[in-house]
């Protein structure tokens, strides 16, 4: 397999990496009919409020799992019957008190933030110098006499992890910058080069992409959802217990 060869495939690798981390655009729809309707706005708050309500949406969704897994998805009315169970379980949770419309909006607006906070962890990692950083950064707080053997174990175990995720990192750039090397390569050929380009050009797009505030997100709802996100991942893998008196959301924050 020879250089250019070789390069081409380093691109098409790092396109791929890039599109796993980036968030898709989402095409227009052909014809819209209504506005979007306006998410909550994520506070401390309205977080407490969404884990408090969150094991009774749960438990409502089990305890229909397996209407729901019934539902032929190739049946000329799955999208009736699954239509008809949706509604028949808001309607159980609006009995129990639970605001649907303010939960599944908080709900989006969390699952949204989750996901441009890992692209953007994504993209900062395929960067030795941010990496370096950041270990730089956990080196000082192992130097705190006050933290437990078991801190100090979390610690050296990221720090690990952060180190061979910058070998990653510095290769990868290794490639990024032999492609652009075989663009001002007079021996390249003008096919390989148009396709190289397109190649670091989706890159770039597809980093720039991935580190956008995603719109309707401000960066104070993003701190929220950062300070909260160890709560909120514990809370989607944890088992559900339902509240005994499910409060109507309050919806003025």
């Amino acid at each position: 397999m020879n250089l250019r060869t070789t390069l081409i495939i380093c691109a098409i690798i790092l396109c791929i990496f890039f599109v796993g981390c980036a968030k898709k655009e989402e095409e227009p729809p052909a014809e819209e009919t209504t506005e979007a309707p306006v998410l909550p706005t994520i506070t401390d708050k309205s977080i407490d409020e969404f884990i408090k309500t969150y094991p009774t949406i749960q438990q409502s969704f089990e305890t229909r799992r397996d209407e729901l897994a019934q539902i032929d998805k190739d049946s000329p009315v799955a999208g009736s019957m699954s239509n008809r169970l949706m509604d028949e379980i808001e309607d159980e949770l609006r009995d129990k008190g639970v605001d649907v419309e303010y939960f599944f909006g908080l709900y989006q607006k969390i699952a949204i933030s989750a996901t441009y906070i890992r692209a953007r962890q994504d993209v900062e990692n395929m960067d030795p110098v941010l990496v370096q950083s950041k270990i730089e950064q956990l080196e000082v707080v192992l130097e705190d006499s006050s933290i437990t053997d078991e801190q100090k174990g979390q610690i050296n175990q990221a720090i690990t992890e952060l180190k061979a995720q910058k070998e990653i990192a510095k290769q990868r750039q290794t490639q990024i910058e032999q492609l652009r090397a075989a663009l001002e390569d007079p021996q390249t050929p003008e096919e390989e080069k148009a396709q190289i380009r397109m190649a670091l050009e989706n890159v770039e797009a597809m980093k720039n992409q991935a580190t956008m505030l995603p719109e309707g997100l401000t960066e104070e709802e993003l701190a929220v959802i950062q300070r909260r996100l160890n709560e909120l991942v514990a809370l989607f893998q944890g088992p559900a217990q339902p509240t005994t008196e499910p409060q109507q959301a309050d919806t003025t924050n």
